[in-house]
Protein backbone atom coordinates (compact mmCIF):
# COMPACT_ATOMS: atom_id res chain seq x y z
CA UNK A 1 0.00 0.00 0.00
CA UNK A 2 2.88 2.37 0.74
CA UNK A 3 5.62 0.75 -1.37
CA UNK A 4 4.50 2.06 -4.78
CA UNK A 5 4.06 -1.46 -6.14
CA UNK A 6 0.85 -2.39 -7.97
CA UNK A 7 1.51 -5.99 -6.91
CA UNK A 8 0.91 -5.40 -3.19
CA UNK A 9 -2.13 -4.25 -1.24
CA UNK A 10 -3.70 -3.98 2.22
CA UNK A 11 -6.86 -5.94 2.82
CA UNK A 12 -8.98 -5.78 5.94
CA UNK A 13 -10.72 -8.56 7.77
CA UNK A 14 -14.50 -8.92 7.54
CA UNK A 15 -16.69 -6.56 9.53
CA UNK A 16 -17.05 -2.85 10.04
CA UNK A 17 -15.74 -0.34 10.80
CA UNK A 18 -12.21 -0.72 9.43
CA UNK A 19 -9.37 1.79 9.55
CA UNK A 20 -5.79 2.58 8.57
CA UNK A 21 -3.76 4.60 11.09
CA UNK A 22 -0.61 6.44 10.03
CA UNK A 23 1.88 7.71 12.62
CA UNK A 24 4.13 10.27 10.93
CA UNK A 25 6.51 10.40 13.91
CA UNK A 26 6.51 14.22 13.83
CA UNK A 27 4.02 17.07 13.54
CA UNK A 28 2.62 17.48 10.02
CA UNK A 29 -0.20 19.30 8.27
CA UNK A 30 -1.86 16.75 5.99
CA UNK A 31 -3.95 18.36 3.26
CA UNK A 32 -4.92 15.67 0.74
CA UNK A 33 -5.21 11.90 0.41
CA UNK A 34 -4.80 9.92 -2.80
CA UNK A 35 -6.17 6.37 -2.63
CA UNK A 36 -6.71 3.41 -4.98
CA UNK A 37 -9.17 0.67 -3.96
CA UNK A 38 -9.87 -2.66 -5.58
CA UNK A 39 -13.24 -2.31 -7.29
CA UNK A 40 -15.93 -4.07 -5.26
CA UNK A 41 -13.94 -3.62 -2.03
CA UNK A 42 -14.02 0.16 -1.58
CA UNK A 43 -14.89 2.25 1.43
CA UNK A 44 -18.27 3.94 1.20
CA UNK A 45 -18.90 6.27 4.18
CA UNK A 46 -15.48 7.40 5.36
CA UNK A 47 -13.88 10.01 7.62
CA UNK A 48 -10.53 11.35 8.76
CA UNK A 49 -9.52 11.52 12.42
CA UNK A 50 -6.28 13.09 13.63
CA UNK A 51 -4.36 14.01 16.76
CA UNK A 52 -1.25 13.41 18.79
CA UNK A 53 -1.74 9.65 19.05
CA UNK A 54 -3.45 9.38 22.42
CA UNK A 55 -6.65 11.14 21.38
CA UNK A 56 -7.94 11.47 17.84
CA UNK A 57 -10.48 14.13 16.91
CA UNK A 58 -12.83 13.84 13.94
CA UNK A 59 -12.01 15.92 10.89
CA UNK A 60 -14.05 15.77 7.68
CA UNK A 61 -16.00 12.98 6.03
CA UNK A 62 -15.56 11.82 2.44
CA UNK A 63 -17.35 9.40 0.11
CA UNK A 64 -15.29 7.36 -2.36
CA UNK A 65 -16.77 5.70 -5.41
CA UNK A 66 -16.61 1.94 -6.01
CA UNK A 67 -13.73 2.09 -8.48
CA UNK A 68 -10.17 0.92 -8.98
CA UNK A 69 -9.18 4.36 -10.33
CA UNK A 70 -7.17 6.85 -8.22
CA UNK A 71 -9.35 9.12 -6.08
CA UNK A 72 -8.35 12.24 -4.15
CA UNK A 73 -9.93 13.82 -1.08
CA UNK A 74 -9.17 16.97 0.89
CA UNK A 75 -8.14 16.59 4.53
CA UNK A 76 -9.46 19.54 6.55
CA UNK A 77 -6.82 19.62 9.27
CA UNK A 78 -6.38 23.11 10.79
CA UNK A 79 -3.64 22.24 13.30
CA UNK A 80 -0.49 20.09 13.18
CA UNK A 81 -0.96 16.39 14.00
CA UNK A 82 1.27 13.35 14.42
CA UNK A 83 -1.33 10.66 13.70
CA UNK A 84 -3.94 10.41 10.95
CA UNK A 85 -6.62 7.71 10.82
CA UNK A 86 -8.63 6.89 7.72
CA UNK A 87 -11.91 5.40 8.97
CA UNK A 88 -14.03 3.20 6.69
CA UNK A 89 -17.49 3.13 8.29
CA UNK A 90 -19.08 1.10 5.49
CA UNK A 91 -17.91 -0.85 2.46
CA UNK A 92 -19.12 -1.74 -1.02
CA UNK A 93 -18.38 -5.39 -0.14
CA UNK A 94 -21.21 -7.42 1.41
CA UNK A 95 -18.88 -8.64 4.19
CA UNK A 96 -17.35 -5.24 4.98
CA UNK A 97 -13.93 -5.95 3.50
CA UNK A 98 -11.70 -3.13 2.18
CA UNK A 99 -8.78 -3.56 -0.25
CA UNK A 100 -6.37 -0.65 -0.79
CA UNK A 101 -3.61 -0.80 -3.42
CA UNK A 102 -2.21 2.67 -2.87
CA UNK A 103 -2.58 5.37 -0.22
CA UNK A 104 -0.62 8.63 -0.27
CA UNK A 105 -0.94 11.52 2.15
CA UNK A 106 0.05 14.91 0.80
CA UNK A 107 0.90 17.88 2.99
CA UNK A 108 3.86 19.49 4.72
CA UNK A 109 5.89 19.41 7.91
CA UNK A 110 4.50 21.67 10.64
Amino acid sequence: MFDGSEETCWNSAEGLPQHVTIDFGRAVLPSRMRIVFQGGFAGRECAFLAGDGDALAPLNAFAPTDSNLPQEFDIECPTPVRVLRVLFQSSTDLFGRIVVYSLDILGRDA
